[in-house]
């Protein structure tokens, strides 16, 4: 063979080692490091830093779907805020955050964010505008209000539904500050499911429904809490994080009923039992009754302390499946049949309950 045939061969050879290494060196390493003798031998490096399959792609860094998503979001929430100071001295100063819920001009904040008595309030855009606060229309069952405006052509959150989100997930809190375009934000993961509410008492006429974070403070009234996604998790009402299912119920059954807050009254507090609790006390899994309002609707209907409610209108109560959840979708007027264990024996129920 003549040699510039061997040198061309040992060209060719060289340029497709280097393609080779190039497009598949790294993949194959990091395949390799994965077997556990080569693993042990510590003979390869990359140590399979990434792992990718048709399954799921695992995040290796999130940090700037935190900024994409903090922009992505930004338009879409406001600022509360009230005048202070006289003549001159006149300022503005924020006292919470609100939601954009509609395009023309209501939004949802909490109470604690128009805290200050004696005070003109506004609501101010992202973009700068600025809008008095027509009409406060508050919650009976929670610290959730609903603020009227003059504002038009507003880009509405969107929420997640609490059964999607899982413990370590992480979230922002964000907020707007008066400055146009400008927003803040802090970082917080899930510490439980939304579902753990093990040894909670729930008062059946208010909303229990919080989202269990990782403590993280300064935060202001009203601001919002979201994924990655940019979807809406829950609101800071000042002491907990409502989620996102509870503000959305309370928003929607708003406009249905015509512009008033109707909130169910059934006069009764309870525990949920898990099915783990109620068989290691030897218990119906359910919802243990801890107390009833004499003359209230559960009352009338024949509720009693310690009885366990397992059934609402045919629908197990149990891990899954939250009696907050059902009594929430109640409205004032509907009949509910509620099954009950009581002293080892089965008791059907009938309570209809009043406006709260």
């Amino acid at each position: 063979m003549k040699k510039i045939h061997v040198l061309i061969i040992i060209i060719v050879a060289s340029v497709l080692a280097v393609l080779l290494q190039i497009l598949f060196g790294s993949f194959l390493s990091a395949k390799l490091s994965t077997l556990p003798l080569l693993r042990h031998l510590d003979l390869f490096n990359p140590r399979a830093p990434i792992v990718v399959n048709n399954q799921e792609t695992v995040r290796v860094s999130d940090a700037n779907d935190a900024v994409e998503t903090a922009d992505s979001v930004k338009s879409k929430l406001a600022v509360v805020a009230y005048y202070d100071g006289k003549g001159a001295d006149t300022h503005l100063v924020r006292s919470g955050g609100a939601l954009n819920w509609t395009a023309d001009g209501y939004f949802v904040s909490t109470a604690t964010a128009l805290s200050v008595a004696n005070k003109t309030y506004a609501i101010i855009l992202n973009d700068g505008e600025i809008f008095p606060i027509k009409t406060v229309y508050s919650d009976t069952g929670s610290s959730l209000v609903i603020l009227a405006t003059d504002a038009r052509n507003l880009s509405t959150i969107q929420p997640v539904a609490g059964s999607e989100l899982r413990s370590g997930q992480k979230m922002l809190m964000l907020l707007n500050t008066l400055s146009a375009g400008k927003t803040t934000f802090l970082e917080s993961y899930i510490r439980s499911p939304i579902t753990d509410v093990s040894g909670e008492v729930f008062n059946a006429d208010q909303i229990g429904r919080f989202i269990n974070l990782q403590t993280i403070s300064p935060l202001l009234p009203g601001q919002a809490v979201v994924n990655l996604d940019g979807k809406l998790v829950g609101v800071w009402d000042g002491s907990n994080v409502l989620a996102s299912d509870a503000v959305n119920l309370f928003a929607n059954n708003f406009f249905k009923n015509n512009m008033q807050v109707l909130r169910p009254s059934f006069g009764f507090s309870y525990v949920q039992l898990s099915d783990v609790e109620a068989r290691a006390l030897q218990l119906t899994p359910g919802a243990q009754v801890k107390d009833v309002t004499a003359g209230g609707a559960a009352s009338f209907g024949g509720l009693l302390k310690g009885d366990i409610i397992t059934k609402v209108n045919g629908q197990n109560i149990d891990d899954t499946v939250l009696l907050e959840a059902i009594l929430a979708q109640t409205a004032p007027g509907d009949v509910l049949t509620i099954s009950v264990q009581r002293g080892g024996q089965n008791v059907d129920l009938t309570i209809s309950p009043k406006v709260l």
